[in-house]
Parts: C-alpha cells; sequence; structure tokens
C-alpha cells in the first residue's frame, strides 16, 4: 500500500498505536480492540456538538480522488469504505495502523497486531516512544524500504514519497516554495513540477492529485526530509532529517568531502546518496557545486549551530549554491559538526 494513498495516515496516530502495543506486551492483541484503545468508539459523536466529529465523503469523486482500495482482507472495514461516511477518530486510528503495517513497523494476521522485532528490540516501554525517537525510526525504515531502482508512477510502500522529496531536491529555484498542487496566484504548484519532469500521464507521478499532495506535505514535513515555508509551502531542506540521522557522529571538524559522504549516508536522497538519480553534480577542476537541497540544509544547519562552514585551503573545495547566478555562493573545505544533546539522543 502506498504511503502516500490515504490522507488520514498520521504520524503521531502511528506512535500512539505502537504506545499502545508496548502497554499490552506487544501482541498478538486483538486488532479491533487496538483501534479502540486509541479511537475509543462513541468518542466522535460525543465530540459532535462541540464540532469535533469529521465526515470524509467524496461527492461523485473523479478517478484517483478517494484513496486507493485495501488489499488485505484483514484490514477491510465497512467504516473505511470509499464513497461512505466515516468517523474522523476511527479511520485515522485505522489508516494510520496500516501505515504502520506499510512501514514494517507491526504484523497483521488473523485480525492480531503484533509489534514488529525492531521496534520490540528497541522500545520496552511506551513513555521510550517519544516524537524524537519515533521520527528517528520512521526516517530508518523509509529509506530501508526505498527501492533506488523503482519506475516512474511506482508507489509501492514508500516510493512515492522518496520519489516525491527527490523532485523537490532537484527542483530549480530552491528558494521558491511549492505552495500548492496545482499553481495559481503565482504560486508555485507541484502538479506543474511533475508535468515537466513525467509528462501528463499522471499514472507516472508520485503525486497524482490534492489528496496525495496534503498526504506528502504532512510526512516529509514530519520526517524532516523538507523545510516548512509559510503554511504549508515545501522547500528543499533537509536540515532535520540529517540532523537526526547524523546524531551519532562524533564531534569534530570533517573534511568537507568526508561531510557531504556522511549526508548522503544520512539522507541518501542528497549528493552521491544511493536514492539520488536527478541532480547533476557540478564539477569545476577541484571546486565542486552542491545541490541546491544540501545547499539549503547546511546554511540551515550552520544557522542552527549545529554545523560550521570554513575554507582553509585551495583544493578540496566545495560551493553552497542557492542561485542560478551564483550570487550569493559560498566555498568552504572543512565543516566542524556540533551537534548538541537532543540530537544524539534522537539516536540513542
Amino acid at each position: 500500500m502506498a504511503l502516500l494513498n490515504s490522507p488520514d495516515m498520521l504520524p503521531e496516530a502511528m506512535r500512539f498505536l505502537v504506545r499502545a502495543l508496548l502497554a499490552v506486551g506487544g501482541g498478538p492483541f486483538p486488532r479491533q480492540e487496538l483501534l479502540n484503545l486509541v479511537s475509543p468508539p462513541g468518542l466522535s459523536a460525543a465530540m459532535e456538538p462541540l464540532g469535533g466529529a469529521y465526515a470524509h465523503e467524496a461527492v461523485n469523486p473523479a478517478e484517483d480522488d478517494e484513496p486507493d482500495s485495501i488489499e488485505d482482507e484483514d484490514d477491510q472495514t465497512t467504516d473505511t469504505a470509499p464513497g461512505k461516511q466515516r468517523t474522523g477518530g476511527a479511520v485515522i486510528a485505522t489508516q494510520s495502523l496500516l501505515a504502520l503495517k506499510t512501514l514494517g513497523l507491526v504484523t497483521l494476521e488473523k485480525k492480531q497486531v503484533s509489534l514488529a522485532s525492531t521496534a520490540s528490540e528497541l522500545w520496552s516501554r511506551p513513555i521510550e516512544v517519544t516524537p524524537t525517537a519515533f521520527r528517528a525510526f520512521l526516517l530508518d525504515n523509509v529509506f530501508r524500504l526505498s527501492d533506488p531502482t523503482a519506475s516512474p508512477g511506482d508507489r509501492n510502500d514508500v516510493n512515492d514519497l522518496v520519489q516525491a522529496v527527490e523532485l523537490v531536491y532537484a527542483a530549480d529555484r530552491p528558494l521558491q516554495p511549492f505552495a500548492r498542487f496545482i499553481s495559481a496566484n503565482l504560486e508555485r504548484g507541484f502538479r506543474e513540477l511533475q508535468v515537466s519532469t513525467f509528462g501528463d500521464d499522471n499514472k507516472l507521478w508520485p503525486v497524482r492529485n490534492e489528496t496525495r499532495w496534503t498526504a506528502f506535505c504532512r510526512w516529509s514535513f514530519y520526517l524532516g526530509l523538507t523545510g516548512q515555508a509559510g503554511d504549508s509551502g515545501v522547500i528543499a531542506d533537509a536540515s532535520i532529517a540529517l540532523k537526526i540521522r547524523l546524531g551519532r557522529l562524533p564531534q569534530g571538524v570533517y573534511d568537507a568531502g568526508a561531510f557531504v559522504e556522511h549526508c548522503a549516508d544520512a539522507v541518501p536522497l542528497l549528493d552521491g546518496g544511493a536514492l539520488q538519480r536527478r541532480f547533476i553534480p557540478e564539477l569545476s577542476g577541484a571546486t565542486r557545486v552542491l545541490s541546491p537541497a544540501l545547499s539549503i540544509s547546511l546554511l540551515q544547519m550552520e544557522a542552527d549551530g549545529a554545523v560550521k562552514l570554513t575554507q582553509k585551503s585551495d583544493t578540496g573545495v566545495y560551493v553552497v549554491r542557492l542561485h542560478t547566478d551564483q550570487s550569493g555562493d559560498r566555498a568552504f573545505t572543512s565543516v566542524e559538526w556540533l551537534a548538541d544533546n537532543e540530537d544524539r539522543r534522537s539516536r540513542a
């Protein structure tokens, strides 16, 4: 099941499901009882007079405007059938459980849910599943499941999310955010980027419609793979994901090339990474120009106090570049890694 399939897959709901499973010993545990722990029956009805109820129903839905059908018979419920009215808390819990299955964090068998060994070996108590720790764990699994050979339009597991992030990372004008799915009122649209890259056939697009765009923004922001500009604008800033994934790197001064390699290992969608296929690095003698995504990420980490970029020689030079006219270019040959305690605890 594609990760961007449903806007009701919420990372925080997933975290609470994991905490609930740990509270009952990790499973096997009845699927419906687990969902009831997170979204008690009747809660939405009780909240309705306060405006807390949420119904999701498409009126004459167009093709691809609704989430894909659920293929696993254990996961099919009348509450989540396309076109039917659904209660927000119940469908969020159900879809978030499917997301956990997609990411390999739980197993579903005969309507029983069990926590995967990778999670149960990491955490023993619900309190240990903090937002930072859970985000780091999701990042690990997203990159583990990513297929570097996936073709355009392959939405298995996490490929849709990864391919969409890769498009953002390789786009020109990196400081102009993608503010919406379809461009309007001078705001940049992600649909137009996909058309220019893959053509008009939306079956080749990683993000086919507004519904999946909402899911993409939520996931990429939560994982720290993109930055948020304004209310919902997406910008190619992986600084949060880098600080999390580099948390075990010892503090100290690194050669620029070595640090760029560490970044590629941490977030393989960046320069030289196993999942990076669209950015062609510019070389000028011994000088290498970094991608807009890595340039923004390094500058943001420097502003956050996590790194310090310095130029100490005329060889092995790397350049951060945000503008095609090269204005604002900045050269550096070494990186001082200054990860704070929170960055390190996220990987502990």
